[in-house]
């Protein structure tokens, strides 16, 4: 009876170890998982063994060279399944770390762009320059309208509004507002010094802004394009996984149509 225990006892322990190795195999291979991944299976498959083997005395090869053996599986076999891990993880982090920063340069690209639609409800047309769209932002004014309706109930559904307008009943008020405080009054913290600096590029790089007139059924149409290169924004980052088409530079407006969206939208 204590023969058969002192078995049981023996091939226990390297049989949890061929066991799980067999399952990491077979689930490796099932879900697509990396050579990393199958080789740590294969390797606690080998430290099951050769642990049986040591166990129950087989003896063709040296106590010391099965030892050896161990010693040099073990970590071996920790070793696959941590790159297996990081292969694994890596993507993840990227993807991560790309949605974080897409997201702050979203947002810049949405100040610039209201920034230009200011500038060409003033000038009839976007700008190239960042210093001139600055000076606009810190000492440009937009035009307000504020209506001020004082006409009596009875006449308000018998008259146009125009002549509304010219009896004195309704006065259109126009005042000038700062651009900066008018746009940009519930932006954080909003600098305009700031706004051509690509986030996390070193050095520090720009946008690139073009602005432009093209003929569109005859009539000129102004236009404006801000990039943001994805290898300028995504510095510091693993350069296989920026390669990926799903990978892409940020954008709004366009040279070639009259948009003002962002490629993301």
């Amino acid at each position: 009876m204590n023969t058969i225990k002192d078995l049981i006892f023996k091939i226990l322990f390297p049989a949890v170890f061929v066991g799980l190795g067999l399952l990491v195999v077979i689930f490796g291979i099932l879900n697509s998982q990396t050579i990393y991944f199958l080789l740590g299976g294969l390797g606690l498959i080998l430290v099951g063994t050769i642990t049986l083997l040591i166990m129950i005395g087989y003896n063709r090869l040296p106590l010391g060279l099965y030892k050896i053996l161990m010693l040099a599986l073990l970590p071996l076999t920790l070793v696959m399944f941590w790159l297996s891990f990081s292969s694994i993880n890596e993507p993840i982090k990227f993807e991560n770390e790309y949605k974080r920063r897409s997201e702050l340069i979203k947002e810049k690209l949405i100040h610039i762009r209201d920034a230009q639609e200011a500038y060409k409800s003033v000038h009839k047309r976007y700008t190239g320059d960042f210093d001139t769209l600055i000076n606009f932002i810190n000492n440009g004014k937009l035009k307000l309208l504020r209506k001020v309706n004082n006409t009596p109930l009875l006449l308000r559904d018998s008259l146009p509004e125009t002549e509304l307008i010219r009896r004195g009943y309704i006065i259109i008020d126009t005042t000038y507002k700062n651009v900066k405080d008018s746009i940009f009054k519930n932006v954080y913290n909003f600098n305009p010094a700031n706004l051509p600096y690509i986030p996390y590029s070193n050095p520090r790089t720009t946008f690139s802004m073009k602005a432009d007139m093209i003929n569109r059924s005859g009539i000129m149409v102004p236009v404006f394009e801000v990039v943001a290169d994805k290898n300028i924004y995504l510095q510091g980052l693993k350069e296989e996984y920026i390669k990926q088409d799903k990978v892409i530079s940020l954008q709004v407006g366009s040279l070639s149509e009259p948009i003002i969206d962002g490629n993301w939208e």
